[in-house]
């Protein structure tokens, strides 16, 4: 059996994002339940919640830790801790 190091990378990047969203969805599901969704408003009928933000972060921080040099363009923004 081959280490996870010699699997080509797009392999790699794909099983981590199945992981990574899967965990993702989690999150989402668990502030849901929770029924504390910090909505706030981007813009004009554009809402983000507390679920939006933690997943993305979520999925930014996993990958970066697995693959550090990838970069990311997230639909939240940069600032994923001001809510």
């Amino acid at each position: 059996m081959s280490s996870s190091a010699t699997l080509p990378l797009l392999t790699r990047l794909v099983a981590a994002a199945v992981n990574v969203s899967q965990k993702s969805a989690r999150i989402l599901r668990d502030v849901k339940k929770s029924g504390e969704l910090n909505i706030k408003e981007k813009d004009v009928n554009d809402y983000v919640t507390i679920a939006d933000f933690q997943s993305q972060l979520n999925i930014i921080k996993s990958l970066e830790n697995l693959f550090p040099k990838i970069n990311f363009c997230g639909e939240e923004g940069v600032e994923l801790h001001k809510i």
